[in-house]
């Protein structure tokens, strides 16, 4: 089924983008089944083509669920990085030391 492309759609895109971005540089201290599982849900977001043509496979739901997966992925990553780049000495992971949270 296809589903009319709404502002709030649009939005949670943006969204999962925006995370997206933020994610990327921690991806790396996950495992390769993890990173593998990132690049395949990172596929299945609407191109800027599809959002173009008002109509998705994507509903709202599942967006908004694809953003709560997607902000714990990140929250996971980064404590891993946190913790990787601890115990080897190097301190905490940059966005721990921002304060930056990712709450599901």
């Amino acid at each position: 089924m296809r589903h009319q492309v709404t502002p709030h759609i649009r939005e949670l895109v943006a969204s999962l983008r925006r995370l997206a971005a933020e994610i990327q540089p921690f991806v790396e201290f996950a495992s390769a089944d993890a990173r593998s599982e990132w690049s395949t849900l990172q596929r299945l977001w609407p191109s800027n083509e599809e959002l173009g043509t008002d109509l998705i496979d994507l509903s709202e739901t599942d967006l908004e669920w694809m953003e709560i997966r997607v902000r714990r992925f990140g929250e996971i990553v980064r404590t891993l990085a946190s913790s990787i780049l601890m115990s080897a000495g190097h301190g905490a992971a940059p966005s721990v030391i921002s304060g930056r949270a990712i709450v599901a």
